[in-house]
């Protein structure tokens, strides 16, 4: 777990992003975009189990159909290929200008910046590239040994408290043992879905503004 501490620390800026650094989302323009013929059929066929978790209001199982109708089969390459356009039309077009100022800031100021989302890997990589972040923790498709998508999420959809603990995993592999983390999502409350509330399962922290919170941890056992 982590705990609070007082001791010397390292800044780290984590940063939710669609809606965040992004002023729309940026999930389902993807998906679109990865739309084929045979991805719509399957999507189609699956609408029936669609409908029964839209209605259940399960986001992390409404994200597992809809991933696997899209890229079940989908070659990697062009998953990538699609990714990497996709990225610059955020970039041109999508980007926060108050947000991305606070993570320059942050860069500026000496501390690891980072996305940590529950949008899709492939995209943001290429962003979090040009950002100059430390690292982008997100959802991120499983490619088999063929080199093609198995329709699967590795370790499954990157939301709620499962950001916190990839995070926090992150933390511990890169050694740092003490940080002040700022934590920067576009919930106001604790609904369970942004980076706020994510690390608000961590530890206690103050509130400091409409989408910062921070505190001071020490990673333990």
């Amino acid at each position: 777990m982590l705990n609070s501490s007082s001791g010397a620390s390292t800044g780290v800026a984590a940063f939710d992003f669609d809606k965040t650094l992004s002023t729309r989302d940026c999930v389902v323009p993807f998906i679109r975009s990865c739309l084929t013929v045979s991805s719509a059929r399957h999507l189609l066929a699956a609408m029936p189990k669609l409908g029964v978790e839209v209605l259940r209001r399960n986001r992390d199982a409404i994200k597992a159909v809809v991933t696997a109708g899209v890229f079940t089969g989908m070659d990697n390459e062009v998953i990538e290929t699609t990714a990497d356009d996709f990225s610059r039309i955020v970039l041109d077009n999508w980007l926060r200008e108050d947000t991305v100022a606070k993570l320059k800031w942050h860069q500026q100021q000496g501390h690891r910046t980072g996305i940590v989302s529950a949008s899709y890997g492939h995209y943001l990589r290429p962003i979090g590239e040009v950002l100059g972040v430390d690292f982008v923790i997100a959802s991120e498709l499983e490619i088999g040994a063929d080199s093609r998508a198995t329709g699967r999420l590795v370790e499954g959809n990157c939301r709620g408290p499962e950001k916190a603990r990839r995070l926090r995993h992150w933390l511990r592999e890169n050694q740092l043992e003490s940080v002040v983390l700022f934590a920067y999502g576009d919930g106001s409350t604790l609904s369970g879905t942004s980076i706020n509330d994510a690390i608000a399962a961590i530890g206690t922290t103050t509130k400091t503004g409409l989408y910062l919170q921070r505190g001071t941890w020490t990673i333990s056992a």
